[in-house]
């Protein structure tokens, strides 16, 4: 039998959700923000990365296992690669600063890295590509998840390898890989192709358009720009299975917060 859904407005349930957050000490901007990516990813069906976190996110800062308060930290900056440390603050504040520093690099280099490391999960990947594709650009985010707070870990593995979008690594921090690439550059085919970590840039992209070597549309493969855009929003509502809904106005009870959803 099928469990009962309850739907709720995705624009009041964001600013409950910000409001329940800022209870344990997060700021107001980083609240929304992680608020935003959250009912975002009910709005484009990928559940399990939705508001079914939020009393995940609030245990891990509760423990101590996330600063309320991120403070990011530039490492490096040389070139087109730049490195962030987040501090074990929110991932989606670094994955905020880290896309828009890969787009401005893009536009500079024609390609833009940033690694991003002790950092925690950021929500759906697609929230932080799609900044980049509406700046102009191809994004792509890659991810090392480990096992803390309910999170899926990457393959347990001793030395760095990449298996499909994620990369696996040693167990510790979690570590992102935000990168830019300028879509008249790539077009233009100016950036130089020696380099290995360019050439596997350019092998995601094709594998991910559905384009072989020659950058023709594979037969056997629909490219995603042909499928129906599933990251469209401005939904009525969203459906939230009644576990969930019931856990947020628990929520909301112990923090006195009108549950207005």
């Amino acid at each position: 039998m099928p469990e009962t859904s309850v739907w709720v407005d995705p624009r009041r349930l964001s600013d409950f959700v910000a409001t329940l957050f800022t209870t344990v000490q997060i700021p107001v901007q980083e609240a929304e923000l992680i608020a935003d990516t959250l009912v975002d990813a009910n709005l484009a069906g990928v559940d399990a990365h939705g508001v079914i976190q939020v009393p995940t996110y609030i245990e891990g800062v509760q423990s101590g296992q996330i600063c309320p308060a991120t403070r990011l930290i530039w490492i490096q900056d040389r070139g087109a690669v730049c490195v962030l440390d987040a501090g074990n603050g929110w991932g989606q504040t670094a994955a905020l600063a880290a896309m828009e520093r890969a787009i401005e690099k893009a536009r500079g280099y024609g390609a833009g890295v940033v690694l991003v490391r002790n950092s925690n999960p950021i929500g759906t990947r697609g929230y932080w590509a799609r900044i980049a594709a509406e700046q102009g650009c191809i994004g792509l985010v890659i991810t090392d998840f480990k096992a803390a707070m309910g999170f899926s870990p990457a393959k347990n593995v001793e030395d760095p390898c990449i298996s499909g979008e994620t990369v696996g690594m040693k167990r510790g921090d979690e570590i992102q890989l935000f990168v830019a690439l300028h879509i008249d550059s790539l077009v233009a085919s100016t950036l130089a192709p020696s380099s290995v970590l360019y050439d596997w840039i350019q092998d995601q992209v094709r594998t991910a358009l559905g384009l072989d070597s020659s950058n023709e549309q594979r037969e056997d493969v629909q490219g995603p720009l042909t499928e129906p855009n599933r990251w469209v929003r401005g939904y009525e509502g969203i459906p939230l299975v009644k576990a969930t809904y019931d856990k947020l106005r628990e929520l909301a009870r112990q923090h006195q917060i009108p549950f207005l959803i």
